[in-house]
């Protein structure tokens, strides 16, 4: 009686210990090395629903199903987009340089004497002013220097005489500090008159 009796009592307590571990397996995953599990292999949990660690656990073992939290914790954040950069603004146009041209006519009589390339003291100052104005300018680009006379004389003096005096006119701007690669002399003679060479007047204008 006695026997029968101790026999029923361990065959309860084994079918009462093996439905308790079926109870307490975790169907969200399976066992691994850090984490106690069933004969299933399945994850097994506490009286609170916590996975059973083994010992030796450490965080690199840890799986969604026992460490949500640090599962997610230890996610990378998601990147920020990149914002598009706007296109460089294009380039202002480069101004395009002003030419200027301007024409100086400064008579014979105040420059030379008559029949003369040699500048007068008129001349001089003249000249030093026209100097002084060139100077003033940003840049030259070009001085175009030409010589006339009136028709008094041969055609060949004359033509002579106008280049003599542009050359005059050249060397002395030169001399105060016009740059003279920027100038140029030609001498057009009694060949442009503006005006009558009949009259002393007109024949002062054509020098």
């Amino acid at each position: 009686m006695t026997s029968t009796t101790r026999s029923a009592v361990l065959t309860f307590g084994c079918i009462s210990l093996f439905t308790s571990a079926v109870a307490l397996a975790h169907d969200g995953g399976d066992a691994t090395g850090t984490y106690t599990g069933d004969g299933s292999g399945h994850l097994i949990t506490d009286g609170s629903g916590n996975c059973v660690r083994i010992g030796t656990w450490n965080k690199d073992g840890k799986q969604a199903e026992c460490d949500a939290d640090m599962v997610k914790a230890a996610e990378p954040a998601p990147a920020k987009p990149v914002a598009e950069s706007a296109p460089p603004p294009a380039p202002a146009p480069i101004p395009v340089p002003q030419v200027i041209t301007k024409s100086v006519s400064l008579g014979s009589g105040a420059l030379f004497a008559v029949n003369s390339s040699n500048l007068s003291a008129s001349g001089n100052a003249q000249l030093t002013q026209l100097a002084n104005d060139l100077k003033a300018l940003k840049s030259v680009e070009a001085v175009q220097i030409t010589g006339h006379t009136d028709s008094t004389g041969s055609a060949a003096y004359n033509q002579s005489l106008s280049e003599k005096r542009a050359n005059a006119v050249r060397d002395f701007l030169a001399a105060q500090g016009v740059d003279s690669s920027a100038m140029t002399t030609a001498g057009m003679g009694e060949s442009q008159p503006v005006s009558s060479n009949k009259t002393r007047d007109g024949r002062a204008q054509n020098r």
